[in-house]
């Protein structure tokens, strides 16, 4: 009995130490490196999903109530040059103040894409104030938003909206983006239009594997990441295991072992 805690003695702070190495590494190494391995695949497999045109919106003369806007598509054309091969969504992200609290707005619009598109539709706009504000603030309910700290809540009544004008490759874009676009909208005067912060996006629509690294970022994330670590933590392990074994069949084990052996032999 001697023998086998004195062989424990020996052997057991260095298997905790040992083992406390090991955990080290999974978790505080291995895991964010996985994490950061996934994250340069997916930005090699995704460089850049889309570009924006900021917005300049003013009134129309003799028409008041009548906003355009003039969009920059030379600005955008290289990158949509760079990706001509894939399909692109055209989106507008309008940000707006409300200036009647009715639970709908419409807005018609019409863009104008020399020399040959022509696209028009309406822009739903909710300005309902409960619906703003339980968009912006999920933790405070509506009816307590005065009795918090402003810190912790949004209660300015911007109301952003993005809606899909239209869908086009990014050949027939580059063959139509040939002079600066116009989108007008005819009737604006339920609304304040922010032009700082409204814009025109260029998104690409990906399809295959990016699809879905695009579409379900954080789900992708997770299994990517962690079948990285997974891999990793596993060839660690194993690894780990296979020095400690041959660690404890070791010939100065072997012989530490013999000594005491021999010893309780003597007694």
């Amino acid at each position: 009995m001697n023998l086998v805690f004195r062989t424990l003695a020996i052997t057991l702070p260095q298997q905790f130490l040992y083992m406390f190495i090991l955990i080290f590494s999974v978790f505080c190494v291995l895991l964010p490196a996985s994490v950061t391995s996934y994250l340069s695949f997916y930005k090699s497999l995704v460089p850049a999903e889309r570009v924006c045109a900021p917005l300049r919106f003013r009134s129309a003369e003799g028409r008041p109530h009548e906003r355009w806007t003039g969009i920059e598509t030379q600005a955008v054309l290289p990158f949509i040059r760079e990706n001509r091969d894939l399909g692109f969504s055209v989106r507008l992200r309008l940000n707006a103040v409300c200036k009647a609290e009715k639970l709908f707005q419409a807005l018609d619009y019409v863009l104008e894409m020399p020399p040959t598109q022509l696209h028009n539709g309406y822009l739903l706009v909710n300005c309902d104030s409960r619906y703003i504000y339980v968009e912006k603030n999920h933790w405070v309910p509506y009816k307590l938003r005065y009795w918090v700290p402003p810190i912790l809540v949004d209660i300015l009544k911007h109301v952003a909206v993005e809606e899909q004008l239209f869908r086009a490759s990014g050949e027939e874009l580059v063959r139509t983006l040939l002079e600066n676009a116009t989108l007008t909208f005819a009737d604006a005067s339920a609304v304040l239009i922010d032009s700082k912060t409204s814009t025109v996006h260029f998104v690409i629509e990906w399809d295959g594997i990016r699809y879905y690294l695009v579409n379900y970022y954080w789900t992708s994330m997770v299994l990517g990441a962690g079948a990285m670590w997974f891999t990793s933590s596993l060839f660690c392990v194993l690894t780990a295991l296979a020095t400690l074994a041959y660690f404890l069949h070791s010939p100065e084990v072997k012989q530490e072992w013999v000594k005491h052996k021999g010893e309780k032999d003597e007694q």
